[in-house]
């Protein structure tokens, strides 16, 4: 749910016997006076350039969202928000992608041009959303620092020189970029200095000093 409370959105997936997923989802408007639902239909099969294209909900990338992000509006843009999704792939990849959606007339648009590779820069490669490939045998970070207003991620790289055309079998480096927001764009930063940032499900976890009797794990 937006923070807003404008909207909610619904996301899961099927996985075929073959390996492969199939993505469904819906948009709920907050309308009182009726039911106002967009249901994502995933052509991710017939996408050529994800990165370079703006989708309505009827043709949608197909993702299971786990982060909203609302962006405020300036002088040169509308507000829109950063969605974090996952996407699996196949037994040996999977994805992650950062979408934007925004709204024409009411209606969810997915997709603008607010990923730039460097800042000031007229020759920047600018992307509509941000799709990342790695190996299914690993993780990746994908998290929004919301004290510092950042995108932040594993970079992924091959695991040797010969597989540097394959994305599918990338894996991270025990580095971190990240997409830095200003004046409602996001600008590419390399190698981000990634703390160990507090996280609201911390107060789940045992604290290994207050053991019954007084000694922890922390005394020995």
């Amino acid at each position: 749910k937006s923070e807003d409370n404008k909207f909610r959105i619904f996301t899961w997936f099927v996985m075929s016997d073959d390996g492969t997923f199939r993505f469904f989802g819906a948009l709920q408007m907050n309308n009182p006076n009726k039911l106002e639902l967009y249901p994502f239909t995933d052509s991710f099969a017939n996408m050529e350039s994800p990165e370079d294209s703006t989708f309505t909900h009827k043709k949608w990338y197909g993702a299971v969202y786990y982060s909203i992000i609302p962006v405020n509006a300036t002088k040169n843009n509308k507000p829109y928000y950063a969605l974090l999704g996952w996407k699996g792939t196949s037994h040996k990849s999977t994805k992650k992608v950062i979408e934007v959606l925004s709204f024409d007339n009411g209606k969810p648009v997915f997709g603008l041009p607010v990923f730039f590779d460097k800042e000031k820069d007229k020759n920047s490669k600018v992307k509509k959303r941000v799709v990342f490939s790695y190996t299914s045998e690993v993780s990746m970070l994908l998290r929004y620092e919301k004290e510092k207003g950042n995108i932040v991620f594993d970079h992924l790289v091959a695991p040797n020189e010969k597989l540097k055309n394959m994305p599918s079998l990338y894996g991270p480096d025990l580095t971190y970029d990240a997409y830095t927001f200003k004046d409602g764009k996001w600008y590419l930063k390399d190698n981000v200095d990634l703390k160990n940032l507090p996280n609201g499900n911390d107060e789940d976890f045992l604290n290994p000093k207050a053991i019954v009797g007084g000694q922890g794990l922390g005394d020995y």
